[in-house]
């Protein structure tokens, strides 16, 4: 978190100072002056994916995006970021749908923003198994 109190990161860890020792965003976070860490304590850890998820679309961190990835638009942004991270793993989007229990045309349609997808927490999961995201 920055001085100001804006949200830099979100991460999750059942271990935190282990994990953040060797973290890849360390040194990023560092350069901001005055950052500091919080965290909430979940007790049951199998919630730790989904609650990640919602923080990240709520507060929007800049550095949980992904390097080289386009400006996203201001709206709901998810569809867009699967299909970024879709194409660099080289799954097709009836692969998604297939690995989700859903057609091909919902997964085109939530990655142009034309749907607003709802997905459950285990087809969440799925999805961020199957990108490479966990």
């Amino acid at each position: 978190m920055a001085e100001s109190g804006e949200i830099l990161y979100i991460g999750r860890s059942q271990n935190m100072r282990h994990r953040w020792i060797s973290h890849h965003r360390h040194s990023q976070v560092a350069e901001f002056d005055g950052a500091k860490i919080a965290w909430i304590e979940i007790s049951d850890c199998s919630l730790l994916p989904e609650i990640e998820f919602a923080l990240i679309e709520y507060f929007r961190p800049p550095l949980n995006r992904s390097p080289g990835l386009a400006p996203l638009p201001e709206s709901d942004t998810s569809g867009y970021q699967v299909a970024a991270l879709r194409k660099r793993r080289n799954l097709t989007q009836r692969q998604v749908a297939e690995v989700l229990g859903v057609t091909d045309q919902a997964i085109s349609n939530w990655e142009r923003g034309r749907v607003d997808f709802r997905m459950t927490a285990t087809q969440w999961v799925k999805l961020l198994q199957l990108l490479d995201c966990t």
